[in-house]
């Protein structure tokens, strides 16, 4: 099913149906597997739970015997691009966050219900701080330090679970130690006492959380909090020393060989990078060297950052990336210390990237991450994107905010990727229901085994993946991926092979290409060719053998303004063998006034 206004305007439902859907023969041959998965998952949030309460007795005292933060003596510097306009809204009563503007008319922001999940997250989570200080009037930390002790009056009134959610609270304490210059300054000794008492039961929590059993990316995130608070305050050598080695050893965990992070999601190099130079700053400030895991880490982040990155600086869409404005791709890289080349093959990580002349193909080759960190997880298996000099040509839909659960379900589906859709199947399944609600909508079952051969020679550089997410229909999707050395043209070839057996009476199958909102498609004398025209004039020939194509609507979801309307070109077919190519024909020529006329 097509991924397009229309139909998630108008039918939301029919969206989320479909990506459960598998039609009696794959929901009798997969049940078994996927009831697996679902006891694992509930399995391990029993043991948790489990491990919490048996350890609870041993962990109270401990915290009770722990030395006490009395003092801030450094704040670590929030790189986070900023605007000082925002500052302004914030004074006048304006919060926008997730696209949602309240105004709360002299109450505080605290009280009043939000408007939905994610934006209390973003409320409570504080980095909505770094506009007032970037800002740096009198006023705004005036303002700052007011809204830090709205939040600490009516702390103990707080009863929603959101408020205490670790990564809640842990991105609270990082805002919250980063800003404090700007909350503290001329602050009486009464509210510098209460913010310390503050800080103090932020780091007791999310140590108690950590103990508890904390895992996947929120775990990350709270020890980053923990040692950053453990290098910010006073007398706290043996923690930091503590939380240092831990936090090394799950960086060790979570970010894979090629700087990859489990998730397969950039977006979370993205943040993740965001916290970890502050971090190393931070540490060379204290007098310390910063580990030798923490250069490490960034070291293998930082060139995998370069290969999502298209030639215009925007991110590839893959895996619960949205939009991320290449400003801050930006300063990323002017911390780095050498320029650095883009990983070509990341064959852990589950990813390839060829450039030729001035075009960048990014493909995405790897498995379904694990249920642990499948929550923001896509099924995209074989999909790509392609961009051609400072415009991007081929995309996928990209991640649509939280709070919009029904844009949200519908870009995970494999519609909204530039994939191949087998009888109107996503390459993933994920869980729905009751127990998504706790447990998150992870993928359950999806791809596992992705073969990947990458060939350079006379005719271009090929990509050539095959994937099993549609293992249950006994069929494998197979995809070959040509660029051309000149970089104008990529020559495809989409495959439908049988797992078992032969193939007989296969189904409508639906081969999609997103193109990006700036570029429009049309047809052309040959029904089996279209054209589309780039924002900057040029304009490429999509052909297909022995199909029409059809230009049908679609969405980009990861646009700064929100989601915008695009176009697609689709091809229904029930060929096991699909041969394609899009090919550079040059630039549109320019009217002159009498053409024009």
């Amino acid at each position: 099913m097509a991924c397009n206004r229309r139909s998630i305007g108008k039918n939301p439902d029919l969206l989320k149906r479909s990506h459960v859907k598998r039609g009696s023969f794959l929901v009798m041959t997969g049940a078994l597997q996927n009831s697996r998965e679902i006891a694992r998952l509930l399995m391990g949030v029993a043991l948790t739970g489990i491990w919490r309460i048996a350890s609870a007795p041993l962990r109270w005292p401990l915290a009770a015997l722990q030395s006490q933060p009395q003092s801030l003596i450094y704040a670590p510097q929030d790189i986070r691009t900023a605007d000082p306009t925002i500052a302004e809204d914030i004074y006048a009563g304006y919060f926008n966050f997730t696209g949602k503007i309240i105004k709360v008319d002299g109450q505080s922001p605290f009280e009043i219900v939000p408007p939905s999940v994610e934006w209390a997250r973003r409320l409570h989570s504080f980095g909505w701080l770094r506009h007032l200080r970037a800002a740096d009037t009198a006023l705004s930390r005036m303002n700052a330090r007011a809204l830090v002790e709205d939040w600490l009056n009516l702390s103990p009134k707080f009863n929603h679970p959101l408020i205490w959610d670790p990564e809640v609270a842990a991105r609270r304490l990082k805002a919250w130690l980063s800003q404090s210059p700007l909350i503290l300054e001329g602050a009486d000794n009464d509210f510098y006492r209460r913010f310390m008492r503050a800080v103090s039961q932020h780091m007791r929590f999310l140590r108690r959380r950590l103990a508890g059993g904390l895992a996947g990316l929120p775990r990350l995130v709270a020890l980053l909090a923990l040692t950053e608070a453990a290098l910010c305050v006073d007398n706290m050598a043996g923690l930091q020393k503590a939380m240092s080695r831990t936090l090394m050893r799950e960086l060790s965990r979570q970010i894979q060989r090629d700087g990859g992070h489990l998730s397969r999601n950039p977006r979370v190099l993205i943040e993740l990078m965001l916290d970890l130079l502050p971090l190393r700053q931070l540490y060379i400030v204290r007098g310390l060297s910063p580990p030798d895991e923490l250069q490490t880490t960034m070291d293998r982040i930082l060139p995998m950052l370069r290969m999502f990155r298209h030639s215009n600086g925007e991110l590839a869409l893959f895996h619960g990336t949205g939009e991320s404005g290449p400003d801050t791709l930006a300063t990323l890289f002017a911390y780095e210390d050498t320029y650095g080349n883009p990983i070509m093959n990341a064959d852990i990580s589950g990813y390839q990237r060829a450039e030729a002349g001035e075009s960048v193909l990014i493909m995405d080759t790897g498995a379904a991450p694990s249920s642990l960190y499948s929550s923001e997880a896509h099924a995209s298996a074989l999909s790509f994107e392609f961009s051609s000099g400072a415009c991007k040509i081929i995309t996928n839909c990209g991640a649509a905010e939280r709070h919009r659960a029904d844009f949200r379900a519908a870009s995970r589906l494999t519609a909204a990727h530039s994939a191949l859709v087998y009888a109107g199947h996503s390459s993933a399944l994920f869980l729905n229901g009751a127990l998504a609600s706790s447990l998150g909508k992870r993928i359950i079952d999806g791809p596992r085994h992705v073969e990947v051969i990458t060939q350079a020679d006379p005719q271009g550089f090929t990509i050539r993946a095959s994937h099993d997410g549609y293992r249950h229909a006994r069929i494998l999707h197979r995809r070959s991926l040509t660029l051309a050395p000149s970089g104008q043209q990529i020559i495809g070839l989409d495959e439908i092979l049988p797992s078992k057996g032969q193939l007989s009476n296969l189904p409508l199958s639906s081969l999609r290409f997103h193109l990006d909102p700036a570029t429009r498609a049309q047809r052309s004398n040959d029904p089996t060719r279209l054209q589309i025209v780039l924002a900057d004039g040029n304009v490429w020939e999509f052909a297909i053998e022995h199909e029409n194509p059809e230009i049908e609507e679609s969405i980009v979801f990861a646009d700064p303004s929100g989601p915008r309307r695009s176009l697609q070109i689709a091809v229904h077919t029930s060929a096991p063998e699909i041969r394609w190519s899009l090919t550079h024909l040059g630039a549109l020529a320019e009217e002159t006034p009498d053409q024009a006329q």
